[in-house]
């Protein structure tokens, strides 16, 4: 049989009831498992925290949904200047909301290294904040018809 559940917003599935709660952060990739606390929602219900060492039955009828959170906040910059988040996972936009910015007038591009990676055309890819992750902004031009 074939457990189905989410992540945050990301869908995941186990031939496994019983898996622990590092385990489940290991699928979705937040490592260290140490700097994350999970909580599981049952149907109905508000969310209740997993230990990183406790096995959920996903065979319990409800269970469909967890919610993982960093333990601390999470530090990004853009244009080098520092901010702060608690979300795992921003899109452009978002994070043009944080920064202040209007994101129709401007787009992001992520340096990584000696590489640039646009989202000029991807306003709303989930990006996994995870690693203090460097951005710059740039203008959006008019397009001109000729």
């Amino acid at each position: 049989m074939t457990y189905s559940y989410k992540v945050n917003s990301q869908m995941l599935s186990t031939d496994n009831q019983f898996v622990s709660g590092s385990e489940i952060l290991e699928l979705v990739g937040f490592i260290p498992v140490e700097d994350f606390d999970l909580f599981k929602r049952i149907e109905g219900r508000e969310f209740e925290p997993i230990q990183l060492d406790e096995k959920v039955d996903l065979g319990e009828p409800g269970i469909e949904r967890f919610r993982a959170a960093p333990k601390k906040t999470i530090s990004f910059s853009v244009d080098d200047e520092e901010y702060e988040t608690d979300e795992i996972d921003l899109t452009p936009v978002d994070i043009f909301n944080i920064i202040g910015l209007d994101s129709s007038k401007f787009y992001l591009k992520q340096i990584k290294g000696h590489m640039e990676i646009s989202y000029k055309n991807d306003e709303h890819k989930e990006i996994r904040m995870l690693g203090h992750l460097k951005f710059i902004t740039c203008k959006n031009e008019p397009t001109t018809v000729s």
